[in-house]
């Protein structure tokens, strides 16, 4: 009986440290977490304050200074897009009878989208 009782007790004990340290473990998470919205907070301070500088000191003027030191500046101008081969496109995608498509068979197109069908509403 008394080995029992004791082993009881050691059991309760046990649940309760663990419990203990469960609580202690989020604990420790929250105050991580809180820790870090603090950095994060600071940190966009400091990023709204480096805009402000940037906007402050990026006006239209100080652009043309700057470039003129890069002497006269022309466009950019995309490269023209490269022409296909028609051979080399039905070779990689063999064409497509649509009409055999099961969905093209419930479309009719015959009449424009906003045409009612015949008996219609």
């Amino acid at each position: 009986m008394h080995a029992k009782l004791v082993v009881l007790i050691v059991s309760i004990a046990c649940g309760a440290l663990t419990l203990l340290v469960a609580r202690h473990l989020r604990l420790q998470a929250d105050h991580e977490m809180a820790a870090a919205r603090l950095r994060i907070l600071s940190l966009d301070a400091t990023l709204w304050d480096l805009r402000a500088e940037i906007a402050a000191n990026v006006t239209p003027e100080r652009i043309d200074e700057l470039s003129k030191r890069f002497g006269e500046l022309a466009p950019i101008v995309p490269e023209p897009e490269p022409e296909y081969d028609a051979e080399l496109i039905d070779f990689v995608l063999p064409s497509i009878d649509h009409a055999d498509a099961p969905i093209f068979h419930q479309i009719d197109f015959s009449q424009p989208d906003d045409a009612q069908p015949e008996g219609g509403h």
